[in-house]
């Protein structure tokens, strides 16, 4: 670009100069906005597309899980999620061990086997 002697110009020169720089201006910003909603329109599409921010992928909330652990004196069970229930930790401040609690602990302490999914149909 070559050096411009504004004070030279006309008046009518300043203002053709002036009307043309605002006609580029707004279509790069019209180009920087279609281009901004793009990207905005790819990042939601995301969101809706199952790809989810801060869970893991397979883990919903509220979803019941089979018990892990189970009170053998009363059969209330617990499946490992959230606080470990009173009798619990009742039962580990006695000096028992988390696994005498097991579900498959039990079973196998008991000698059953577990049942298959195909054999229960």
């Amino acid at each position: 670009m070559k050096n411009i002697n504004f004070e030279s110009l006309s008046l009518e020169e300043l203002l053709d100069i002036r009307d043309y720089t605002n006609s580029v201006l707004k279509k790069r910003i019209g180009k920087e906005k279609r281009d901004i909603e793009k990207t905005l329109a790819r990042l939601s599409s995301l969101d809706e597309g199952g790809v989810r921010r801060g869970r893991r992928p397979g883990v919903r909330k509220g979803q019941k899980l089979p018990p892990k652990f189970r009170n053998p004196e009363t059969g209330e069970t617990w499946a490992g999620r959230g606080a470990r229930p009173r009798w619990l930790q009742a039962m580990l401040k006695k000096g028992r061990k988390i696994e005498e609690f097991s579900v498959a602990g039990m079973s196998a302490a008991r000698g059953r086997k577990k049942r298959s999914k195909r054999a229960a149909r």
